[in-house]
């Protein structure tokens, strides 16, 4: 079938950049409100409804490619929420794939306008992609937006296709706000299904401590639509109020895009990132902003030399360090007045979510003080569980104590102060010299060293193998590591890199082989 192009519709851009850094009221409220609660978004038009209230306060949306006052980006995706087929039906599958570009709040808008679920998906996607996700689904559309406009493309499923695709799903489709597709730490692709009470828990917790809402705030994204966390971005700077929101389609962008935020708004800078990113600094002039800023990170834990590349970059920025999945957005956050004393500690839970520690394994097994403890999340912003894949989702969210948890599989100790510190996955946990340990610990005890700036570690032949850069040499980090670390700790080999391997997505490559270390 051939794609159906809609056209972006004219609109009146000549408010754009006006918006006031007066102090403005938000829609925290309404997230909050009784209206919220009780019906926990249990259809789109609450969000919508929302969104629209929300683009009155007059944030403005920035990208290389243009910019949208955001009144302008709802009333575009209602006007192509009209365009779309009529037959679909309400809580059917869009596979929708969005770069990071202000139009995609369009395309969201005009998806949960219809009640439809937006599975999102990364931009470009080959058509194999697109039909292997449309026969997981049961889905019969998938849209984009291209060069500012909305397309799609619709092939008929059977009925027949499309039950088959519902039929683990315990809950009515049109209860779905997103459908997120991760690998997570499985190896394959799977559906992470969100609620609309999901959402908006979400989203009200997320905005009760980062300071979106503070007047004048400039939120800069390079933080892709398909990652949940980038995801949320435009929905946190919308419902909180902020003054305008920079989307930028890769990190290269982000350097110019800094630069430029670095003059006075009068109100502050708020930065979403991973910790992956930090490299990248490491690589840039330093960037001091006349306005305060705030980063805010999720994902793996930063350590002390993220968190001095930051410092370096930004004159001791504001940090919230945090920690996530997709099956429940954001779980933890450590306060940033305690960021620099406990830089390895992600904090304690977010508003309105719980966590615990379970005992894991055989402790018998461990050696030395850690012994692995799986934390345990429960709590509204939780995801319903994977598409289609009942025993994943059993596995995952089983019920204890009478409450739905999540399994994180990611091993964390605690303290009273720091709170939580993340240790490793329950899959990074090896056995070499007949003890236990745990990968992420080992690199954490190595960046600790003076000489040492990164490490990344695994398992070859046998044996506990670090990669790490250092302006030293392998002798020279193994006589450190022997007088510092614990015993158990102690890699077998050192090998001195000048940069850590990294996969696709950014993130550092262990070693695995003999080929990964020569």
């Amino acid at each position: 079938m051939a794609w159906i192009q809609v056209p972006r519709i004219a609109t009146n851009r000549s408010m754009v950049g006006d918006a006031t850094h007066a102090e403005r009221p938000t829609v925290v409220g309404a997230l909050m409100s009784s209206q919220w609660e009780v019906a926990r978004l249990s259809e789109s038009s609450s969000l919508v409804e929302a969104l629209e209230g929300a683009a009155a306060l007059g944030t403005v949306f920035r990208s290389p490619s243009g910019d949208w006052r955001a009144e302008d980006l709802v009333v575009q995706g209602l006007g192509w929420a009209e365009e779309l087929p009529k037959t679909l039906h309400r809580g059917a599958r869009v596979i929708l794939a969005l770069d990071n570009e202000p139009l995609g709040l369009s395309s969201l808008v005009a998806v949960w306008s219809r009640n439809l679920v937006p599975v999102v998906c990364e931009p470009n996607a080959s058509p194999q992609r697109l039909e292997r996700l449309r026969a997981m689904f049961g889905s019969e559309i998938c849209a984009s937006v291209q060069n500012g406009n909305f397309v799609w493309e619709t092939t008929p499923i059977p009925q027949a296709t499309r039950a088959l695709a519902e039929r683990f799903v315990d809950l009515d489709p049109v209860d779905l706000a997103v459908i997120f597709m991760t690998s997570g730490s499985t190896g394959y692709q799977k559906g992470v299904m969100i609620t609309w009470g999901g959402l908006a828990a979400a989203l009200t917790a997320l905005l009760g401590y980062l300071p979106y809402g503070v007047p004048g705030t400039q939120v800069v994204s390079a933080l892709r639509f398909d990652f949940d966390y980038g995801f949320y971005q435009p929905l946190l700077a919308l419902l909180g109020g902020s003054a305008s929101v920079v989307q930028l389609p890769t990190l290269v962008s982000l350097r110019s895009s800094l630069r430029e935020a670095s003059e006075s708004t009068g109100g502050q800078l708020i930065l979403p990132i991973v910790p992956s990113f930090t490299r990248a600094l490491a690589t840039w002039p330093a960037c001091p902003t006349a306005d305060p800023v705030v980063v805010t990170t999720t994902g793996s834990p930063l350590h002390e030399g993220h968190l001095a590349l930051l410092d370096r970059f930004f004159r001791n920025p504001t940090v919230y360090s945090m920690y996530g999945l997709t099956e429940c957005k954001r779980a933890l956050y450590q306060d940033p007045t305690l960021i620099r004393r406990f830089p390895a500690y992600v904090g304690h839970p977010i508003p309105s979510l719980s966590a615990e520690l379970a005992p894991f394994g055989n402790e018998q097994e461990f050696s030395g003080q850690h012994t692995p403890h799986e934390l345990v999340i429960a709590g509204p912003t939780l995801a319903a569980g994977y598409w289609n894949e009942p025993d994943a989702t059993d596995e995952r969210f089983p019920v204890r104590n009478g409450r739905r948890v999540l399994r994180t599989g990611d091993m964390f100790d605690f303290d009273s102060e720091a709170g939580y510190r993340f240790l490793g996955r329950l899959d990074d946990i090896v056995k070499v010299r007949d003890q236990r340990v745990s990968l992420v610990e080992v690199e954490s005890a190595l960046r600790v060293l003076p000489i040492v700036e990164d490490a990344s570690v695994g398992v070859v032949d046998g044996k506990l193998v670090a990669l790490v850069v250092s302006n030293t040499g392998a002798r020279a980090v193994r006589s450190q590591a022997k007088a510092q670390m614990e015993h158990r700790l102690i890699p077998d080999e050192v090998v001195v890199v000048k940069a850590l391997p990294l996969s696709r997505r950014g993130k550092p490559r262990r070693p695995g082989a003999r080929t990964d270390v020569q």
